[in-house]
């Protein structure tokens, strides 16, 4: 091989070859010349002037043993490599013999038997243990133990003795074949008897030509193959006879040799022969076709040939074969010698056929042959070659036989012939009779061994007549309730088995089975094993098998197991597709027709491949990088999780129908059958332990069920590992601690802010209360009642005593309180405008006004927050406007906030901050100051603080005309 070491798996080849980047680890050379795989499974490789590798086929590496590798030395010119008895490799070399210690990987060196010719071109081992070695002067034996050879002689002719041995081969039986460069081939059996076989004439080899040397190989039928020296092509050696046939490239052969220099011969366990050329890989496969396909013109082009569509097919009592084709031709083939004989027409002729147009071929049970062409029935005497019409009102497509001997047959209606009377009887479609034939567009009629007669129709079932009463019965599906009914109104083909049972060949229902018992049918279908729904052909082997011609090949069915075995055009059909043509032969032969020829076989003869196939994984590829198997498990980053797995199937034959079926352990649930295909990919695959499995099947459906499997572990990122894990769950629980303790502290430290804010505002509740009730309020209002009694004013003494005890009962109840209705807010300002209107002599007027959309009886609020703003209006305000003044408390409900507008038109506060009121200056109120407090407190407390904004409000000379403050307090 000149471009390094090939591998094929039956698909695709890899290349192994050296690269000048890597020298460690691939091949010191690119022409390899001999490949050894020793006792323990380690492949060694010889090259022309690279030495010897070891290659690793897991790996793809190649390490290189080479012989003084600090010079350039013919020894590591090697051409061949063995290994014998005792473990040991010997290589033959340019310079020499050459011996290699695999375990201490030393190499031992042995002079050529002739200085002057140091070639050694091949070296073998007989069973005997003997070590032969093909030189450039003769063939020698070679005693390991003195290190010496013995020249052994092929004739008596000097000349041919001295010839240079290129191939020395021990085949399966201990048969020695040599052959030499001078275009000898020598026999010698294990009795030690010497022959010579074949001789030619050698092509004189170019001076700079080395290789080929040429090659022998046998295969396990006992074949002898040889690609000889100086002889082009390829030569088949008969062990027995010693006879030799040549085999050549021919012009125009398809399926032969790709070229004639052979540089490689190996049969394999499955008896391929392999043959390697200066143009590729040959495969020669021993065994022909499991069917053999013939045809009235010979074509394997893609353009089918209307001559070759089979209509009509029949084979009689003699072995002839009756066909009609597309054309509506009838021939008769003779198997024997491959000759077809073709029947004309001629219509005024009545002992010809009437016409070209040949439906049906059939013979009875008499040897009678039937045809049915035209309008007309057909009888051959084929003593004579003469033909009897017998006119037909129906164009026939099917014709069968009953146990009398009548002809039933099927086409538009249903015909039966009297062959005694030569009368027809016929059976028509009724639409006013239930109980005639269902349909007129027949397909085929079959009279079984009970009397009835079935008919098949393309648009309506089927339709089973009662001889006796001449009544039909219809069969057709029930679509609503499918069970126990036909899969399909349109029948292609009915059979009666060796059994009695009647098998139903459907055009897309698969095959019924009908149960006489139970007037009832079952179906079987693609998903039972079939290839294919359309059955167009049914015949019974002499095993009680069910051979099917469907859209997809043949099927061979066995009732007993229900287990399919398909077969298709690789296999040697003359198509997928078949026709409603088949027959019953002789010697138990089935025929089935199609649209490219017909086939005729022996079921008996058709046997599988029973070889279990090995199964290897071929690569893996990792993202976009694909690596080399490893030997062991597979490990990967977390981030290595898209995968893809090739495998193979090492099933040469066929290869392209080869079965499989893979699982990702860990992530399908069964087994995924794929079919032909060879490759599955997987993507965002977990961390975790892994076993990727395949299983296979060879070209004829035999599983290999261990298959292969790939350990894998794709490691978790840190974060998901258990010592991290471990770690964050102690962080974790150190941080929960903490903040645990964090959270006790600080509600501690709230609990004590708010045990200081409670007294702070219990205080401050106190001072607001001392605050509502002024002193200097109090002392006024007390003056006022006594002024009312000094003026024997006893009633409004009275009412103003009852209103200002009324709201000091009104204060000191809002005060044990943290919130008040309106309503009662309302009530106590009241009473407490009221009250300083009267003590002021009338001097101001006040209003309260309420937003319609509140409800007082149930909007809260805090005690006392207004007062003091109502307080400041009044004497800061009102008391120093000379003429009367007006204060407004106007409640309005917005956006969940109560705001209270209080409004005066006093002096405004400028003008009051001017005024050095005696009362004011003497008494001063802390009320103001109070309530601001107070609503800091509720903020701390509860989170929701009142706003308070004061406006200054002037008139159009822009002097103070009052104030307005405007309060907003939230709402639970």
């Amino acid at each position: 091989m000149k471009d390094g070491l090939n591998r094929y798996d039956g698909y695709t080849f890899t290349v192994y070859k050296p690269n000048p980047d890597d020298p460690a680890n691939t091949f010191g050379h690119n022409w390899v010349t001999g490949i050894c795989e020793d006792r323990k499974g380690r492949m060694w490789v010889t090259t022309l002037g690279g030495g010897l590798h070891l290659f690793d086929r897991q790996s793809g590496k190649a390490t290189a043993y080479r012989i003084d590798p600090s010079h350039i030395s013919l020894r590591n010119a090697m051409l061949s490599v063995i290994e014998d008895d005792q473990g040991m490799l010997w290589i033959a070399s340019r310079e020499g013999l050459n011996r290699f210690d695999p375990d201490t990987r030393k190499f031992t060196l042995f002079a050529p038997p002739s200085s002057a010719k140091p070639d050694i071109y091949t070296v073998r081992e007989d069973k005997q243990k003997r070590l032969w070695v093909g030189g450039a002067d003769g063939l020698y034996q070679f005693n390991r133990k003195t290190a010496t050879y013995r020249r052994f002689q092929l004739s008596a002719d000097q000349q041919e003795n001295t010839s240079a041995i290129f191939i020395v081969f021990p085949d399966r039986t201990g048969t020695m074949w040599i052959a030499s460069q001078a275009g000898q081939v020598y026999r010698l059996d294990t009795s030690g008897t010497l022959r010579k076989i074949y001789s030619y004439k050698p092509k004189v080899r170019e001076s700079y030509r080395l290789l080929p040397l040429g090659v022998i190989s046998d295969d396990k039928a006992g074949n002898v193959w040889g690609a000889l020296p100086g002889l082009t092509g390829l030569v088949h050696l008969n062990p027995t006879m010693g006879q030799v046939n040549h085999i050549e490239i021919k012009p125009g052969q398809t399926g032969g040799l790709s070229s004639n220099t052979i540089f490689s011969l190996y049969s394999d366990r499955e008896g391929l022969l392999w043959v390697g050329t200066d143009n590729g890989l040959d495969k020669r496969t021993p065994q022909p076709k499991k069917f053999r396909t013939f045809q009235l013109i010979p074509n394997d082009r893609p353009i089918r040939l209307p001559s070759n569509s089979i209509r009509a097919l029949c084979q009689d009592r003699s072995g002839v074969i009756w066909l009609g084709n597309e054309l509506g031709e009838l021939y008769a083939f003779q198997p024997q010698t491959g000759q077809y004989r073709y029947y004309p027409p001629d219509s005024a002729n009545p002992n010809r056929l009437v016409s070209d147009d040949v439906s049906v071929i059939y013979e009875d049970r008499s040897g009678q042959l039937w045809i049915s062409s035209g309008n007309y029935l057909h009888r051959l005497d084929r003593k004579t070659g003469q033909f009897t019409r017998y006119p037909c009102k129906t164009i026939v497509r099917s014709i069968r036989e009953d146990a009398a001997g009548k002809l039933w047959m099927a086409g538009q209606g249903l015909a039966c012939f009297d062959r005694h009377t030569h009368q027809f009887t016929y059976h028509r479609h009724d639409p006013q009779n239930s109980g005639s034939l269902g349909d007129d567009a027949l397909i085929v009629a079959l009279p079984t061994r009970d009397g009835t007669v079935w008919a098949a129709s393309t648009r309506k079932g089927l339709s089973r007549l009662n001889p006796k009463t001449g009544q039909f019965t219809q069969y057709q599906p029930d679509y609503q309730h499918p069970a126990g009914h036909l899969t399909d109104k349109d029948i292609r083909c009915l059979y009666e088995d060796s059994h009695g049972r009647l098998w139903i060949g459907t055009n897309q229902g698969g095959l019924n089975l009908y149960d006489a018992k139970t007037n009832m049918f079952s179906a079987f279908t693609t998903d039972n094993g079939l290839p294919n729904n359309h059955i167009v052909g049914i015949l019974e082997d002499r095993d009680g098998n069910l051979w099917l011609s469907t859209n997809q090949g043949i099927c061979r069915f066995d009732p007993a197991t229900k287990s399919f075995r398909s077969y298709d055009v690789s296999d040697g059909l003359q198509a997928n597709e078949f026709f409603e043509v088949c027959a019953s032969g002789i010697d138990g032969q089935l025929l089935f027709g199609g649209p490219n020829g017909f086939n005729i076989f022996s079921p008996n003869t058709i046997h599988d491949n029973p070889l279990v196939p090995p199964v290897r994984i071929t690569s893996v590829q990792i993202g976009n990088r694909i690596d080399q198997l490893p030997e062991g498990r597979l490990e990967l980053s977390y981030e290595e999780n898209d995968l893809s797995f090739d495998f193979v199937a090492l099933n040469f034959i066929m290869p392209e129908k080869n079965q499989y079926a893979y699982q990702l352990v860990g992530v399908d649930k069964d087994w995924i059958y794929s079919g032909t295909r060879r490759y599955v990919s997987y993507t965002n695959l977990e961390p975790g332990e892994y076993w990727f499995k395949v299983k296979a099947s060879n070209n004829d459906g035999v599983w290999n069920p261990k298959g292969t499997q790939l350990h894998m572990l794709i490691r978790p990122p840190f974060w998901q590992t258990w010592w991290f894990r471990s770690l964050a769950m102690l962080a974790l629980l150190a941080l929960v601690y903490a903040g645990l303790q964090y959270r006790i502290r600080q509600i501690k430290q709230q609990e004590e802010r708010k045990t200081a804010f409670n007294k702070q505002l219990a205080a401050m509740e106190m001072q607001a209360l001392r605050a509502q009730m002024n002193p200097h309020f109090i002392f006024n209002s007390l003056n006022s009642i006594n002024r009312f009694i000094m003026k024997h004013e006893s009633e409004k003494a009275s009412d103003y005593l009852a209103k200002f005890s009324k709201l000091i009962r009104l204060i000191l109840h809002h005060s044990n309180m943290p919130v008040v209705t309106l309503e009662s807010e309302l009530e106590a300002l009241k009473l407490y405008l009221t009250l300083e209107s009267l003590r002021f002599d009338g001097q101001f007027t006040f209003s309260i006004q309420v937003d319609k959309e509140l409800e007082p009886a149930y909007t809260e609020l805090p005690p006392m927050i207004i007062q003091p703003y109502v307080e400041n209006a009044i004497w800061h305000g009102l008391m120093h406007k000379e003429a009367g003044g007006h204060l407004s408390l106007d409640w309005q409900l917005e956006k969940n906030s109560l705001v209270c507008t209080i409004e005066d038109n006093g002096i405004g506060r400028k003008k009051a901050a001017e005024l050095k009121s005696k009362s004011a200056t003497r008494t001063k109120s802390l009320g103001m100051q109070i309530t601001a407090d107070r609503l800091k407190i509720s903020q701390l407390l509860d989170g929701k603080q009142p706003s308070v904004t004061i406006y200054d409000l002037v008139d159009s000379y822009g002097e103070p005309a009052g104030t307005r403050v405007v309060m907003r307090i939230p709402l639970a």
